[in-house]
């Protein structure tokens, strides 16, 4: 394999890596925002139940 080809294959390797973890941060923070919405959801009926049963 000539450098020229050595080279522009790792840089798409390279390439190929960062948007792979970049993909994996972005899944990673869209279930922290969904788990953190569902937990206040949770927690507003709860409080919600709360309020009820002290009226």
């Amino acid at each position: 394999m000539s450098q020229y080809n050595f080279r522009n294959y790792l840089i798409y390797v390279i390439v190929e890596v960062i948007l792979i973890v970049i993909g994996i941060l972005l899944a990673i923070t869209f279930n922290t925002w969904q788990n953190n919405n569902e937990n206040r959801s949770i927690k507003r009926e709860y409080i919600s139940d709360r309020i009820i049963d002290i009226g």
